[in-house]
């Protein structure tokens, strides 16, 4: 683990969070176990969303994508992922302006598990991301599904 990594378990998942990153436990939607958002130092973030494996993962990212292209990023160009941080699957890549005014992207990606399908919602803003990628890549590569 990387110095100053906090070491978080539950029940179907393990997860390594980078110094100074933070869970936003006062979200509306917050639940531990299967919705959660990290946050960086800065003003990226990602989140977690873990559902019981009764849907394509396509659909899932699909259904996602409808509440983020056009209401969180006006897109400008999107392109299709197969893999995030190690991790194969399927997503889209929105790449444009967050909020209509910062320049960013927005990573929508459906992994899974034996009985989990795993939605990734990975935002930053360009200013950040040379700062970020590294933790977003441990992240990534540290969360682990135990089931």
């Amino acid at each position: 683990p990387d110095a100053g990594a906090t070491k978080i378990h539950r029940n179907d998942f393990d997860l390594e969070l980078p110094q100074g990153w933070k869970v936003d436990t006062d979200a509306s939607d917050y639940n531990a176990d299967s919705n959660f958002m990290l946050f960086s130092p800065k003003s990226t973030s990602v989140q977690f969303i873990i559902y019981p494996k009764t849907q394509e993962p396509k659909k899932i990212v699909e259904d996602a994508l409808k509440n983020i292209d056009g209401i969180q990023i006006t897109t400008l160009s999107r392109s299709s992922l197969s893999e995030w941080c190690g991790h194969k699957g399927v997503g889209m890549y929105l790449k444009g302006k967050i909020v209509d005014s910062f320049p960013g992207g927005i990573k929508v990606f459906c992994f899974t598990s034996p009985n989990h399908n795993v939605l990734v919602i990975e935002t930053s803003f360009s200013d950040d991301l040379k700062d970020t990628q590294t933790d977003i890549n441990t992240i990534g590569q540290h969360f682990k599904m135990s089931n």
